[in-house]
C-alpha cells in the first residue's frame, strides 16, 4: 500500500510540472528565430524574425560583439536527444572528435577559441505560445555562452541542420546571419 501511495504522489508531482493543458501537436515548424548576444559594452542585444528565410543583417550583430547566440523556437515539443548528445551538456547530438558539431552545420568565417553548442529548452512554452526551443551559440564553455569574450569574424554565417520533434518528425533549421565589420 505504501508503494501505491508513493507512486500516486510521484505522479501528482510530475503532472503538476506540465505547462500544457494539452500537448501541442501538428507538423513541426519554426515560429521564430532570434539572433544576438552581448556587445563590447556588455549590453545585451537581439533581433527576432518570424518570417522564413530568417536572414539577419542587423548592424548590431557586428565583429565588435563578444558573442553570438541564436534561439530557434518551434511550434511543437522537440526530441532533446536530437539536439544534445548528453542532457545538460549542450554538446550537439551526433558530435564526434572528427565532427564536433554533430547535427549542426555552420558555414562562414572560421572562428577560433571555442565550439558550437546546441541546447534544448522544453520549458520555454506558455499556454499562448507552445513548443520547445533550440539554443545555438559559440563559446569557450557551454555554461558561459554570452560572457566568453570570443569575438566573431565579420561575414555571413549559415546555420543549418535537422532535429526531430517529440513525435519523430523532422524539423529543418536554416538561417543566415551577417556579422558586420
Amino acid at each position: 500500500m505504501k508503494k501505491i501511495i508513493a507512486l500516486a504522489a510521484a505522479a501528482a508531482v510530475l503532472g503538476a510540472c506540465d505547462p500544457y493543458n494539452e500537448e501541442p501537436g501538428g507538423t513541426p515548424a519554426i515560429t521564430f528565430v532570434w539572433a544576438g548576444g552581448y556587445d563590447v559594452d556588455e549590453a545585451f542585444y537581439g533581433v527576432e524574425d518570424n518570417t522564413a528565410p530568417y536572414a539577419f543583417a542587423d548592424p548590431a550583430i557586428s565583429a565588435s560583439s563578444i558573442s553570438l547566440a541564436f534561439i530557434v523556437k518551434a511550434n511543437v515539443l522537440l526530441n532533446g536527444a536530437s539536439i544534445e548528445g548528453t542532457p545538460q551538456t549542450c554538446t550537439p547530438a551526433g558530435a564526434t572528435t572528427a565532427d564536433p558539431d554533430g547535427w549542426l552545420t555552420v558555414t562562414g568565417p572560421t572562428l577560433a577559441g571555442g565550439s558550437w553548442f546546441t541546447c534544448y529548452y522544453p520549458s520555454t512554452p506558455t499556454d499562448v505560445e507552445p513548443g520547445g526551443a533550440v539554443w545555438i551559440f559559440y563559446a569557450a564553455e557551454y555554461d558561459a555562452p554570452l560572457e566568453t569574450g570570443l569575438i566573431p569574424t565579420a561575414g555571413d554565417y549559415t546555420i543549418s541542420g535537422t532535429v526531430k520533434s517529440k513525435s519523430g518528425d523532422d524539423l529543418a533549421i536554416n538561417f543566415t546571419v551577417t556579422v558586420a565589420p
